[in-house]
C-alpha cells in the first residue's frame, strides 16, 4: 500500500511539472516568432461568435474559422521594442507582405513597412506608424462577419477590439497560453460587471420612478398589438404565415383589438405584403374596428451600433427610437416571427406582464450545447446545462 501511494504521488508531480511546463511554453510563445499562427475575434454581434482573420483579395476580413483555409494563416515576427511587457511585433501573410493599416484607415495585405503592431494586455492590437514614439491610440477593431476590419479609438470595453492568437489542436481551435486567456477573461469579465452595473442599476432606478409616478394611472388603450422585426425576405414568408394564421382563427376580428406591428428594415419594405400598410402620422392606435397590419421603417440596433447582437432588435423594436406609436396599446406581445397566434389569444387580456419561461433553444443539438458550454468558459462562467 505504502509502494503504491509513493508511485501515485511521484506520478501527480511528474504530471504537476509537465502541466507547468507547458503553460511556461505558452507565455514564451507570445513572446517569440510564430508561424502558421491563427487570429480571431469573438464578435459579440454574430453567432457562432468566433470567426478567423482571413486575408481575401488584399482585404482582412472575419470569416468562419476553417482548419483547411491557408488564407487564415500568418506568420507573427517580433519587432524589439523598449517595452518589455507588450509584445511588439509584424503580422505577415506572406514574406514580403504584412497585415497593416491603409491610409484609410483599412486593414489591409499591403508592402511591409517599418510600423509594428503593439499588443495590449486585454487582446487589443494597437498600431504604430514607423519612427512614432507613441502609438496612435487606434485599435483593429471588427465591424462585423465578412466586413472589412478598420481601425477605430481604443475602447476597453469594446469586444470588437479583443484579438486572440492560436492554432488548431487536431480539431479544436485552442489559444496559444490557455491559462492566460482564461485569465484575460475574467478579468475583462469582472471589469464589464462593474461598468455595467452602474448602467443596470440607473435603469431600474428609472423604471422604479415611472412606475411610482404612474401609481394609480390606467392606461387609455383599448387595443392590443404584436411587434415585430423584420430584416429579411425570410422574415416576410413568416410574417405571411402570421396573418393568414391571425385571420384564419379570428384574432384581426373587431372585437379582439388585436393589430400586427412591423418594424422593417428599409431595405425589405418593398417587399412587404400588401396586407399591411405604411404608418403615417394619421395613425390612431385607439381607433377601434377590425385588426390592421401597420409597417414602419425601422433600423435596428445592431445596424445603428455593430457592438450590439442582432438578437436585440427584436427587442429595441419596442423602445429604441421612432416606437412612439406603441404607446397607446393596452397590451403589446413582444414575439419573434418565426411563430404563429394560437387561439388561446382570442379574448386574452392580461392584467400582468407575462413571460414564457419554456423557450428552448438548443434543439437537442449537441453542437450547440457545446457551443453554450464553451462561451461559457470564454466568460468564465461554470455552464450548468
Amino acid at each position: 500500500m505504502v509502494f503504491r501511494s509513493r508511485r501515485k504521488i511521484k506520478f501527480f508531480v511528474f504530471l504537476t511539472g509537465i502541466v507547468t511546463l507547458l503553460i511556461l511554453a505558452s507565455k514564451w510563445l507570445q513572446k517569440a516568432d510564430i508561424v502558421n499562427l491563427r487570429l480571431w475575434v469573438d464578435i459579440p454581434s454574430s453567432f457562432p461568435w468566433r470567426h478567423c482573420l482571413q486575408e481575401y483579395s488584399g482585404i482582412v476580413t472575419l470569416l468562419r474559422c476553417d482548419k483547411d483555409e491557408i488564407h487564415q494563416l500568418f506568420n507573427k515576427r517580433l519587432v524589439p521594442s523598449s517595452n518589455v511587457h507588450i509584445s511588439s511585433f509584424r503580422l505577415h501573410f506572406t514574406e514580403e507582405e504584412c497585415v497593416e493599416p491603409n491610409t484609410e484607415g483599412i486593414v489591409v495585405v499591403m508592402g511591409c513597412t517599418s510600423g509594428r503592431w503593439l499588443l495590449k494586455g486585454s487582446g487589443m492590437m494597437v498600431w504604430r506608424e514607423a519612427g512614432a514614439k507613441t502609438e496612435v491610440g487606434r485599435c483593429f477593431t471588427s465591424i462585423r462577419s465578412n466586413e472589412k476590419i478598420v481601425m477605430k479609438p481604443c475602447e476597453e470595453l469594446d469586444e470588437n477590439q479583443y484579438v486572440e492568437f492560436g492554432e488548431y489542436i487536431g480539431s479544436e481551435l485552442l489559444p496559444l497560453c490557455i491559462e492566460c486567456w482564461r485569465e484575460r477573461q475574467k478579468k475583462l469579465r469582472s471589469t464589464e460587471l462593474l461598468e455595467y452595473r452602474k448602467i443596470v442599476t440607473k435603469t431600474l432606478s428609472d423604471i422604479a420612478d415611472t412606475e411610482v409616478a404612474n401609481l394609480g394611472v390606467a392606461n387609455q388603450g383599448e387595443r392590443r398589438a404584436v411587434v415585430f422585426y423584420l430584416d429579411s425576405k425570410q422574415a416576410i414568408s413568416y410574417l405571411k404565415w402570421w396573418i393568414r394564421a391571425w385571420r384564419f382563427i379570428g384574432l384581426d376580428h373587431a372585437r379582439e383589438s388585436f393589430d400586427i406591428i412591423v418594424m422593417a428594415e428599409p431595405a425589405i419594405v418593398a417587399d412587404l405584403p400588401i396586407d399591411c400598410q405604411e404608418y403615417t402620422r394619421q395613425f390612431n392606435a385607439q381607433l377601434s374596428g377590425p385588426g390592421r397590419c401597420i409597417y414602419k421603417q425601422y433600423i435596428g440596433i445592431s445596424n445603428r451600433d455593430s457592438s450590439f447582437d442582432v438578437m436585440l432588435n427584436s427587442m429595441d423594436c419596442l423602445i429604441g427610437p421612432g416606437t412612439d406609436l406603441l404607446k397607446d396599446y393596452k397590451l403589446l406581445l413582444r414575439s419573434d416571427i418565426d411563430t404563429f397566434p394560437s387561439p388561446y389569444l382570442l379574448g386574452y387580456w392580461p392584467e400582468q406582464v407575462v413571460v414564457n419561461r419554456f423557450y428552448g433553444t438548443t434543439h437537442g443539438s449537441k453542437i450547440v450545447e457545446r457551443i453554450l458550454r464553451d462561451t461559457a468558459l470564454a466568460a468564465g462562467l461554470e455552464h450548468m446545462g
